[in-house]
């Protein structure tokens, strides 16, 4: 699961990621998606849901109607009917709500096609029926009530890149997310946190978090962050005070996932314009160093995104030549690919060096 930052959006660098590792590892699809993107987002595979869902976010500006924690692997969850207070009366009129999913000659191939569909939710008092329709086949099935998160799961004889789903119900679940993969091999799901430092998971309910990552089996986590705490840092304490709690994400999704990597990928150099030049935020490498530092204590990898695309005052060039964005932030498309290759070779370079070692443990009987 690779959680990242604005820097991720639009499926940049976990795109390209998902692509080698399914051509290497096997498996398509595009991975989890919201019901409802919180931005316009274009990815390979599109899903557009009908005018009455409703989102609800644990970071941002966040609803006072949501009493409870319970936001799921993307921090978010959606809903056709708003969120009712137990002590008002359950609702008797039927509410209805679709899901249209498509592709197009977008994005890369294996991305556009799936073999299975899992819709999770919770919050489900009373059972919601589903019709879903993928070219004459149609599926009628029923959302049974559950208090905490549950999956449904459908899986389809060929590779599908369209579908429609729809739901009726007096009251809505709380929908954590669709994910849209093969029934083997390797899915990567990019969960873009605009304006997020980082330090949600600490904040979510436990258990719900838990039972979410649980469904989706989740062996890797890649964490892309840094880059919003740079605004605000002052001073070496002030990167202090950012690692610890972002050591504190860290732990939490060790408890959860103990058998699970973590690779943390921090802040990409970002550009602040003083005169007539763009130059490196003051903190950026106390706070590289201090990130590295609560990455290896919480027992994760740290891959350096900023020594690698050239360190100190590097973001200019690659303004220059369009491999970032004249904000001097975010890489474009190319720029978003590039990284994503260096990323995906030191990862695989490191998994031969294991299979190397593991390999020669077993001939001498270790």
């Amino acid at each position: 699961m690779h959680y990242g930052d604005s820097q991720i959006e639009c499926d940049r660098i976990s795109s390209f990621l998902r692509y080698k590792l399914q051509n290497q590892f096997g498996g398509c699809g595009i991975g989890v998606m919201p019901v409802v993107q919180a931005f316009d987002y274009h990815f390979a595979l599109t899903v557009s849901p009908s005018d009455n869902w409703l989102r609800f976010t644990s970071y941002g500006k966040s609803d006072n109607k949501v009493a409870h924690r319970n936001f799921g692997f993307l921090g978010s969850f959606c809903r056709f009917t708003p969120v009712r207070n137990d002590s008002l009366p359950a609702d008797t009129v039927v509410h209805t709500a679709s899901i249209e999913v498509f592709s197009d000659n977008t994005g890369y191939v294996n991305a556009r096609k799936f073999k299975q569909l899992r819709l999770f939710y919770g919050n489900c008092s009373l059972p919601v029926y589903v019709q879903i329709q993928q070219g004459d086949n149609i599926i009628n099935d029923t959302l049974f009530p559950c208090p905490s998160i549950s999956c449904k799961r459908w899986v389809f004889n060929e590779y599908v890149s369209n579908l429609s789903i729809k739901f009726s119900a007096t009251e809505s679940p709380d929908i954590y997310g669709l994910a849209f993969d093969d029934t083997y091999g390797v899915a990567v799901d990019n969960i873009a946190l605009r304006g997020n430092s980082g330090t949600i998971f600490t904040s979510l309910n436990y258990s719900n978090l838990s039972e979410a990552f649980s469904f989706l089996n989740v062996e890797l986590f890649i964490l892309q962050f840094g880059g919003n705490a740079l605004p605000w840092i002052q001073s070496e304490e002030d990167c202090k005070s950012y690692a610890r709690s972002f050591l504190a994400q860290i732990k939490r999704l060790k408890s959860i996932k103990p058998d699970a990597g973590i690779i943390v990928v921090g802040p990409a150099d970002k550009s602040v314009k003083e005169k007539n030049k763009y130059v490196s935020y003051k903190y950026i490498e106390p706070l590289i160093k201090e990130m590295k530092n609560a990455a290896f204590e919480g027992g994760a990898a740290y891959w350096d995104i900023y020594k690698a695309m050239g360190g100190k005052n590097s973001m200019p060039n690659w303004v220059n030549v369009d491999l970032a964005g004249p904000d001097y932030i975010h890489f474009s498309p190319e720029g978003a690919s590039i990284i994503a290759n260096m990323l995906y070779n030191a990862i695989i370079y490191e998994y031969k060096n294991y299979l190397r070692q593991d390999n020669s443990l077993s001939k001498t009987g270790k």
